[in-house]
């Protein structure tokens, strides 16, 4: 219902708001007479016939067009609807396709969400995820940088996983990979004082991030060692590079404990054994 006067003429319609818009657009162009002692009213305002350029112009602003394009769009249908449509389109980002508990790997196979090959490259996307709370949390701008290089090269690494056996990939991992990797770990243990003896995470919120994604690192090692020994990842590169990355990650949670407090992390047994090692790399 529109208008609100005994001695008004009334109109009623039940349209969206882009519908009223539209058909405030239309009257300029189509016959204006049934809608002559009508008085409308869109976007909070009252026109009547002798303004109903206004309207449409008003119209015309609503759906995005800017000021003086609406004569062009106006005078092109096809134009003036795939605007609309274009405005009216909200993208989706789900696709429904894994409603019914599969998932599909690069090649196109659908596999159940919880077979092995999800499940592996499933864990080393929750790894990255903790690995982005570390970089969000870590101080040193070094740190941040050197868990943004585990993080896409995990990427890789996930694409090689999610790929169908016996498909070539892009994206598989290569040896130098795995010397990066060593090489970064050497250089970052020679920066803070050696602990032979377990540690209990926990003295900085960047250390214990980077202890938590370094579990997940170990959890998915397990993962892929299992696909590895029953003939579905034959990339020999792959174990390696994720036994090594734990180490890096390991040792990067001391340099942010040591940075932040100035000493070395707690150890777990309060000054344990001297042949203890913190994360038992092999």
């Amino acid at each position: 219902m529109v208008g609100d006067g005994a001695d008004t003429p009334m109109t009623t319609a039940i349209l969206p708001s882009r519908c009223v818009l539209c058909a405030a657009c239309c009257v300029y162009r189509c016959s204006i007479s049934r809608f002559a002692h009508s008085v409308p009213r869109i976007g909070g305002l009252w026109y009547d016939a002798r303004n109903v350029r206004t309207v449409r112009r008003g119209a015309l602003h609503y759906m995005g067009f800017s000021p003086g394009s609406h004569r062009a769009l106006s005078s092109n249908p096809r134009a003036l609807s795939e605007h609309r449509k274009a405005t009216s389109t909200v993208q989706k980002i789900y696709t429904g396709r894994g409603d019914d508990g599969y998932t599909s790997l690069i090649g196109g196979a659908r596999v159940a969400k919880y077979d092995p090959q999800p499940e592996a490259y499933g864990t080393l996307d929750e790894a990255s995820a903790a690995l982005g709370l570390a970089r969000a949390t870590a101080t040193s701008a070094e740190v941040r940088a050197a868990i943004l290089d585990v993080q896409r090269t995990l990427y890789r690494l996930m694409a090689e996983l999610a790929t169908v056996e016996g498909k070539t990939t892009a994206y598989e991992m290569t040896i130098e990979d795995v010397r990066r990797v060593e090489d970064a770990t050497n250089a970052w243990t020679a920066r803070v004082p050696v602990q032979r003896e377990f540690v209990v995470p926990g003295d900085t919120l960047a250390g214990a991030t980077l202890d938590v994604a370094r579990t997940v690192i170990r959890r998915g090692e397990r993962l892929v060692t299992r696909l590895a020994h029953e003939g579905h990842v034959t990339n020999t590169h792959v174990l390696p590079y994720l036994n090594r990355l734990s180490s890096l990650l390991f040792i990067l949670g001391r340099f942010e404990d040591v940075q932040q407090t100035g000493h070395t992390s707690t150890a777990a047994k309060g000054g344990g054994d001297a042949g203890d090692t913190g994360d038992v790399r092999e």
